[in-house]
């Protein structure tokens, strides 16, 4: 009985906290509620978000680790730079945990370090 619930009780809780930094986020890096009360409407009623990460246990945290680690992205790129800061080594913890799940989810990261490299002129 444990094993079949403990598993969706850790995804639930997983993705509520993904949601709610990626919710935390978009009013941090655009500064309107309404642009973040539209993402989170838009996540929650994707079709794929509802039908397949439910479903596959592995997607849903890759998932959920790749919007924690872009939250930790963007608190990195506030503070002054610094290779040992806490949401530089969170954001790190979280691309590696998304990298195990999937290979493929280096991907997104790329443009993000060439914006931050060649638009915020930071090197990381």
């Amino acid at each position: 009985m444990l094993m079949i619930y403990v598993p969706n009780v850790l995804h639930a809780l997983m993705f509520t906290y993904s949601q709610y930094l990626f919710e935390k986020f978009v009013l941090e890096r655009y500064k309107n509620s309404w642009i973040a009360s539209c993402s989170t409407f838009l996540i929650a009623s994707s079709y794929i978000i509802q039908h397949i990460m439910t479903r596959t246990f592995s997607n849903a945290f890759e998932c959920s680790f790749l919007m924690i680690g872009v939250y930790y992205w963007h608190k990195s790129g506030e503070e002054k730079p610094s290779l040992f800061s806490k949401n530089f080594a969170l954001m790190t913890l979280f691309v590696t945990l998304s990298f195990i799940f999937r290979n493929s989810s280096a991907i997104p990261w790329i443009p993000l370090l060439i914006y931050r490299c060649l638009f915020e002129r930071r090197i990381i």
